[in-house]
């Protein structure tokens, strides 16, 4: 089962970047490099991250929200139809469902070494 209008509990995102061919990261997990389209599950937020030599790493948040269609569904499909839509993701869109990052130019600011703890003989 599944909404009216959103089929299936995962949307399309279009994400571009300037320059292009940055790579993107989605939720930790390499997806590709830019102009591309990936598949996200409507149940979550997601996180996308892009990057590329000579430029600053940039993090974006794409939201979940719920879907004005979803009291349109409700009223045909009743209270199972939207309970099934809440639970399958169908109830949902992706905010933004486009995506365009211009990225800063730069380089990624680099993380402190992680030092090395030592105890000293004798010290509390």
């Amino acid at each position: 089962m599944c909404t009216i209008v959103h089929l299936g509990g995962s949307e399309d995102v279009k994400v571009t970047s300037e320059p292009g061919g940055a790579k993107v990261v989605v939720d930790g997990a390499e997806r590709g490099v830019t102009p591309l389209e990936v598949d996200l599950e409507r149940k979550q937020a997601h996180t996308i991250i892009l990057s590329t030599d000579g430029y600053k790493e940039s993090i974006k948040q794409i939201q979940r929200r719920l879907s004005w269609w979803l009291a349109g569904n409700a009223i045909v499909g009743g209270l199972i139809g939207l309970v099934v839509d809440v639970l399958s993701g169908g109830g949902y869109t992706l905010d933004p469902s486009e995506l365009h990052v211009p990225l800063e130019s730069g380089t990624a600011t680099a993380k402190a070494p992680v030092e090395a703890l030592t105890t000293t003989p004798g010290a509390p």
